[in-house]
């Protein structure tokens, strides 16, 4: 899949069999997934809806790094958004309780802003649907 996304992939083992760098006895990036300097730091797993929905979630912070300076609630929106569209160029269909926490998170970070805020009102109209 990151290969049909053109991003660089790191599954925990480098391509001369040494583990990667961010490999730390305290902390395992590649199991929850991390997406650093353009890379996708992400082990293999077997396929299942979630987990792809992790890794799209992490290929769309590669793709967008200006999302970790966003807004929290406008960073959920922009990144689900961009997850959607990166299953739709692999001909995925995520279904729609995968989104269902971060539709919440969104419906609960825009609920006192007014419209004049920038993607208010296309993040809230997204978490009502």
């Amino acid at each position: 899949m990151a290969q049909q996304l053109g991003v660089a992939y790191c599954g925990g083992i480098t391509s001369t069999g040494h583990y990667c760098p961010l490999e730390d006895p305290y902390t395992v990036p590649h199991v929850n997934g991390l997406a650093k300097d353009g890379v996708v730091h992400f082990y293999d797993r077997p396929v299942r809806k979630i987990s792809t929905y992790t890794f799209l979630k992490l290929v769309a912070k590669v793709r967008d790094p200006s999302l970790a300076d966003d807004v929290p609630w406008r960073r959920i929106y922009r990144m689900d958004k961009l997850a959607r569209q990166a299953a739709n160029e692999l001909g995925i269909r995520l279904p729609r309780r995968l989104f269902a926490t971060d539709r919440a998170f969104v419906l609960a970070g825009v609920a006192g802003i007014s419209n004049d805020v920038p993607m208010r009102k296309q993040a809230f109209d997204w978490a009502r649907r």
